[in-house]
């Protein structure tokens, strides 16, 4: 088939594509814009996908048939996995999960591939590759969701689970956290606290374990976290610890980031932030007039309050040998401690705030459903403990499937009303 212009479309496909990665690393795009962008790349991969020639799945293509550079890669793979004849849609399939056996940035273009243009023809190259090649089964893990499709049933039970490597433990842990078919009785065995295994993959089948214990309300999953943080008192699984915490709302988290601001000010903050309670919101006011940590905690402020603040000159000691942020400014505290005295009284004990709003589900979805980018993953996970299920999305994956969804949650909680 003939159609003009058709390398403007592939040029074109590829840049969408190379923005959308590029968007996806901001903290926050907005929804509309992102929508649009996906828009015009279905489009663009839509056209392509009429000129895709059948007879190519005659035999095997060979390697050198498949483009090296990413972003032709996924505009070859994406018109294929579009494509009329079923055949085509298969074999496409096939080479993308093969594809991702290696890392880089071609195996993340097939990925991509895959997460965007998911059809019922790739499902039985997922799960045979996902059977078959054990390097792809934590790649494949995301792309099951995207494509609303759960494992075999074995692969979350307590023997074969047992059997794994401890990194497809914790994904697959993880995974099944945002599963629907998943129980409570698959995490218990899982938030036990190792006794002296010093192994750091192994706090990650922990954390695995508490996240989904945690999804599913298991009322000792908060002792469970408390225990494991005696146990993990440093290092990255430690932040990742206090996230839950933060994520749960837990009373006894604003202390516990309140001892971590001198270790981590860059994660203890977002992690205050993130909880929103009264307590919270006092250790984000406190560390507003700390230099080492005051930038971070203007973020924080921002973030669970809506309220950004201006800056003022800052003065540093003379041999201090402190380092000055930017210019040498400082965030006016003065205006957020006067903000905060005026509506602090509107918090009840236990309330938390997010943007300078109570924190419900309904808050999250309309926020959910007008903006995307990395922040996204802690507004899912706070929307999953608010609604004590899981919240099967797909974050990299298609926006208007993102919004669908969240249709169907705002509904769900009873508002019978979609924020666009």
């Amino acid at each position: 088939m003939h159609i003009p212009y058709l390398e403007t479309h592939r040029q074109n496909a590829q840049a969408l594509y190379r923005q959308r990665l590029s968007w996806l690393q901001l903290p926050a795009v907005a929804m509309p814009a992102m929508l649009d962008l996906e828009r015009r790349l279905r489009a663009h991969v839509f056209v392509l996908s009429r000129c895709v020639e059948p007879d190519a799945v005659e035999s095997e293509a060979p390697e050198s048939d498949v483009p090296g550079q990413p972003a032709d890669l996924f505009v070859h793979l994406a018109a294929r996995l579009s494509a009329l004849e079923s055949p085509l849609r298969r074999e496409a399939a096939q080479r993308a999960c093969e594809l991702l056996a290696a890392p880089g940035p071609r195996a993340e273009a097939a990925w991509y591939a895959l997460m965007l243009f998911p059809h019922e023809d790739a499902r039985d190259a997922i799960a045979a590759t996902f059977e078959a090649v054990p390097e792809t089964r934590g790649l494949l893990l995301e792309i099951c969701d995207a494509h609303d499709m759960d494992l075999p049933r074995r692969w979350l039970e307590a023997p074969e689970l047992a059997d794994q490597p401890r990194a497809l433990q914790a994904a697959l842990l993880t995974h099944g956290a945002r599963r629907y078919a998943v129980g409570p009785e698959v995490y218990q065995r899982f938030c036990e606290v190792p006794a002296d295994d010093t192994d750091p993959i192994r706090a990650l089948v922990l954390y695995g374990g508490l996240w989904g214990a945690l999804v599913r309300a298991d009322r000792e999953a908060i002792r469970a976290v408390h225990s494991a943080l005696v146990r993990y008192n440093q290092g990255e699984i430690r932040a990742r610890l206090l996230r839950l915490l933060a994520l749960s709302g837990a009373s006894s988290a604003p202390a516990l980031l309140r001892d971590y601001l001198d270790e981590a000010p860059d994660v203890a903050l977002p992690l205050l932030a993130l909880h929103g309670g009264r307590a919270a919101v006092e250790v984000i006011l406190d560390a507003l007039d700390d230099p080492r940590c005051a930038e971070f905690a203007a973020r924080a402020w921002a973030q669970v309050t809506g309220q950004p603040l201006s800056s003022r000159p800052r003065l540093a000691l003379v041999g201090s040998g402190a380092s000055v942020n930017g210019v040498g400014e400082m965030p006016e505290s003065a205006p957020a401690r006067a903000w905060w005295k005026l509506n602090a009284p509107r918090l009840r004990e236990g309330d938390r705030w997010y943007e300078g709003e109570p924190l419900t589900p309904a808050l999250l979805i309309q926020r959910m459903s007008t903006r995307t980018g990395y922040g996204s993953a802690d507004q899912a996970d706070l929307l999953s403990l608010l609604l004590r299920r899981p919240v099967a999305m797909a974050l990299a994956g298609c926006h208007g499937v993102r919004c669908s969804l969240l249709q169907g949650f705002d509904q769900a909680s009873g508002r019978g009303q979609h924020h666009a």
